[in-house]
């Protein structure tokens, strides 16, 4: 009578992660590869100058630079600059409107209309990596504004019986915050970002 390997129902140890010595964690600035570009978030309450700072790569760089605009204000912002300068500066206003007799602003398709331009330009700046520029989201934390009403009117969420949103579903958003985030970050080119501070507490 030949005897089969009964195959046990207990899954393996997961591999150790071997451990690093300190020089094979921490490498010398001297050999690690040089980046030509930044990343930046600038955080600040209204009308401190965020744009404005952002803008003054006009002066700092040659490369292009785009601004997705969620704002609808960078215009004003781009006036104190030479028109020399502002040759370089191409903006994608894309609030988008409900209709055009009336001033309400549809956030849902706001939110397509900021991940198609985020799209189309990180796929033009991968075809032509010889072109370093710069893009400027204003402000980032519409991203996440939009993300959550994204969410309450769009997704495909499940809800509970009093039709509530359970806490995991936040995660179609994170997954989608993340999916921008990355995709502006493999163009290779500067991006700046700015953020509405508020208050998380009072003076009481």
């Amino acid at each position: 009578m030949a005897f089969t390997k009964k195959e046990s129902s207990v899954s393996p140890p997961a591999l150790a992660v071997p451990e690093k010595t300190l020089d094979e964690l921490f490498k010398p600035m001297t050999g690690l590869e040089v980046i030509d570009h930044i990343t930046v978030g600038i955080q600040g309450r209204p009308k401190v100058g965020k744009s404005h700072f952002c803008l003054t790569a006009l002066d700092a760089t040659d490369g292009p630079i785009y601004v997705i605009d969620t704002e609808g204000a960078i215009k004003l912002n781009a006036q104190a600059f030479p028109p020399a300068s502002r040759e370089r500066l191409f903006i994608a206003e894309i609030l988008q409107f409900a209709g055009k007799s009336n001033n309400k602003v549809n956030l849902v398709q706001s939110l397509d209309a900021l991940m198609d331009a985020v799209n189309k330009i990180s796929d033009a700046a991968i075809a032509e990596p010889e072109i370093k520029g710069t893009i400027i989201v204003d402000s980032a934390t519409d991203i996440w504004d939009w993300l959550g009403i994204w969410l309450d009117e769009a997704a495909e969420v499940k809800r509970t019986k009093t039709g509530a949103m359970p806490r995991f579903e936040w995660g179609k958003a994170n997954e989608k915050y993340a999916e921008i985030m990355y995709m502006l970050l493999r163009t290779n080119w500067n991006i700046l970002l700015t953020y509405r501070s508020k208050e998380a507490c009072n003076s009481d």
